[in-house]
């Protein structure tokens, strides 16, 4: 009963993340509506477009928010965690992040980098404007950051230099599959 209840739990966090990043692109990559210059009073079904246009700018803020949220909260744990094997942070904000579960970093890590690999993939694509993907590309190397201050840079190299012939190899392979 208690793996049915963690693989539930796992497919949850899945299918949140997903729909957070799909309704993020597609708040971010929708247009506006039709443009008012103040001269003439609105017609019935031009204030039904203005609602529906401030509606629009509402969801772009709530998936932009929801977004910025789920940054702030992997970057908070993941500050907290790592490096791995550590005792937990003496500040009482970082202790309520703060988690030993390797299991549990490295879903952290995982749902940090797919956001960034899907939306950047969207950002390539020409879907997803350059200036709604770099926050979330920014908010990403924070961890980064954190574990070159203690790692060796040379490592830390090694690992990324390893993830990047990953990424270049993983399509070709998955095409011969």
């Amino acid at each position: 009963a208690r793996q049915v209840a963690l693989t539930a739990s796992e497919a949850l966090r899945f299918v949140l993340l997903g729909t957070l990043l799909v309704q993020y692109r597609a708040a971010a990559s929708a247009g506006g509506g039709p443009e008012d210059d103040g001269d003439e009073p609105l017609k019935p079904s031009a204030r039904f477009s203005e609602v529906a246009v401030l509606a629009r700018t509402g969801g772009r803020a709530l998936a932009a928010l929801a977004l910025a949220l789920f940054l702030i909260h992997k970057n908070a744990v993941l500050a907290a965690s790592l490096p791995a094997p550590r005792p937990p942070p003496e500040t009482r904000l970082l202790r309520r992040f703060y988690t030993a579960d390797l299991w549990c970093i490295a879903r952290h890590v995982a749902e940090l980098l797919a956001a960034v690999v899907l939306l950047g993939t969207r950002c390539y694509c020409g879907e997803l404007p350059l200036s709604c993907f770099v926050p979330v590309a920014l908010a990403s190397l924070a961890p980064a950051v954190h574990l070159l201050l203690w790692y060796p840079v040379t490592a830390c190299l090694k690992e990324v230099g390893l993830f990047l012939a990953f990424l270049v190899c993983a399509p070709p392979l998955a095409l011969l599959e």
